[in-house]
């Protein structure tokens, strides 16, 4: 059936068929092509973007971290003293946000591994011991202990005990130490993290020793039959 009846004549020229219609200019297929292939070229880029990234985060977020702990540290050094410590309690945050794990670590283990290390030194710290009882006391104590004759019988009087030390007490900082007491500790921290080169060398080695993977338990071991392993100097144990 068509769109005219011959009682109405053979429509116009300018009212024909159409043809399928274009998608600038081109044909359908052509176009839906194009995109595919715009698609994929952007996929590739995305992917290779993505590849380069991974490639140089690790060594950019190192000195990236250090950059910005250094960035709050002088601002809190250069910070006058009604806004100091708003800017210390700012650089607190900044550590904490970019390295509170690592320090919860370190906090962790340090004392820890400074106790296993001195017990592998065999060495101890001993203390002064206290004077044995009876022993000479100085001059004062000496005449405080002067013996004291009453009816031919001769009584020494022991000396005083001497007083407890007392207990350290915490108080409450006045603003005018608190004040110096946060310019000196950003101060400190300030001359610590400005040495560069150390500190992101040591982010660096922390990021390494955290992402490296320990050998298999079956290549510990002593090899070779009795051999003694100490006698080259300490090693790490998947080097023995």
């Amino acid at each position: 059936m068509t769109d005219f009846t011959p009682e109405f004549g053979s429509p116009p020229a300018g009212y024909g068929g159409v043809d399928d219609p274009l998608f600038l200019g081109v044909e359908p297929m052509v176009a839906g092509l194009f995109v595919l292939l715009l698609l994929g070229v952007g996929a590739l880029a995305w992917l290779m973007g993505r590849r380069e990234g991974a490639a140089d985060g690790p060594d950019q977020a190192p000195k990236e971290i250090h950059k910005r702990i250094l960035k709050a540290a002088q601002t809190a050094l250069s910070a006058p003293s009604d806004r100091l410590h708003e800017k210390a309690k700012a650089l607190r945050a900044v550590i904490e946000d970019l390295l509170g794990p690592v320090i919860v670590v370190a906090n962790g283990m340090g004392a820890k591994v400074k106790a296993l290390d001195e017990a592998l030194k065999g060495e101890v710290k001993e203390e002064a011991k206290p004077s044995p009882p009876g022993a000479a006391k100085t001059e004062a104590t000496s005449a405080s202990s002067a013996p004291v004759t009453v009816n031919t019988v001769t009584v020494i009087s022991p000396a005083p005990p001497a007083p407890a030390p007392d207990k350290p007490k915490t108080r409450k900082m006045s603003h005018e130490e608190q004040v110096e007491a946060i310019a000196k500790a950003v101060r400190t921290f300030h001359d610590h993290w400005s040495q560069t080169g150390a500190r992101v060398d040591e982010l660096k080695a922390a990021r390494a020793a955290l992402s490296r993977m320990p050998p298999r338990e079956a290549d510990h071991g002593h090899h070779g039959g009795g051999h003694d392993d100490h006698h080259d100097g300490p090693k790490r144990v998947w080097d023995r």
